[in-house]
């Protein structure tokens, strides 16, 4: 796990980050494979987020991109499965395989992709995390992280809705799936943060049993 409360000294640094590529699948399994997803152009400082939002119950044991590992910021597995991983990613390639392994099989997986760059020639870090879990007919589920001004922020999220789950401004919303026609929906969403605050994130969910992760990088 991350030390989130080791904020380093890189505190003038800018970030400037992007959803890359989101996927997802409803196939029955213990290992997803998404092949072939854009991780954005080549940087020195470029660090690669995945967002994941699955079904209930297990969490994922390793996650890797293009063949490195990632390592986890944090996760939400009781209700509804939410984590977010991350690793450094400074070679040429542009696109990766985006590997989920998990410890036994499970019958949804989405991933959202983050590229994550600094303007001062260090890796961008991890500033707070947060995770959450709620169940009801409708969930409203909240968490709230520290964010620093120029840095990014970026959450996921899982429900059992077949309908759209909603994030609060000023996020953006990138993965949204129903893992083609599941009843339950994964989502990920991103900012770029321009005051330093502790930000409330949002999502709504139109049944029941939501779960979020968010994380913020400075």
């Amino acid at each position: 796990m991350i030390d989130f409360e080791n904020r380093g000294p890189n505190s003038s640094r800018i970030l400037t980050g992007s959803n890359t590529a989101s996927a997802s699948s409803g196939t029955n399994t213990d290992v997803w494979t998404f092949a072939s997803l854009s991780i954005g152009a080549q940087d020195d400082t470029r660090v690669i987020v995945v967002a994941l939002a699955g079904a209930s119950g297990a969490g994922a044991t390793s996650v890797t991109v293009g063949g490195t590992s990632c390592t986890r910021i944090n996760g939400q597995f009781a209700i509804g499965f939410t984590a977010i991983w991350w690793c450094e990613k400074t070679d040429a390639a542009t696109t990766a395989d985006v590997v989920v392994t998990l410890p036994a099989s499970s019958s949804r997986m989405g991933v959202g992709i983050y590229r994550i760059v600094s303007d001062n020639g260090t890796f961008p870090e991890v500033y707070d995390s947060e995770n959450n879990n709620a169940t009801g007919s409708p969930a409203t589920l909240s968490v709230s992280v520290d964010t620093k001004a120029d840095g990014y922020a970026i959450a996921c999220g899982a429900g059992s809705d077949a309908g759209a789950l909603t994030w609060n401004s000023p996020f953006t919303k990138h993965l949204d799936t129903d893992y083609g026609g599941e009843s339950q929906r994964g989502t990920s969403a991103s900012y770029s943060v321009t005051t330093t605050e502790t930000k409330t994130m949002t999502q709504t969910c139109a049944d029941a049993n939501l779960a979020m992760a968010a994380a913020s990088f400075y």
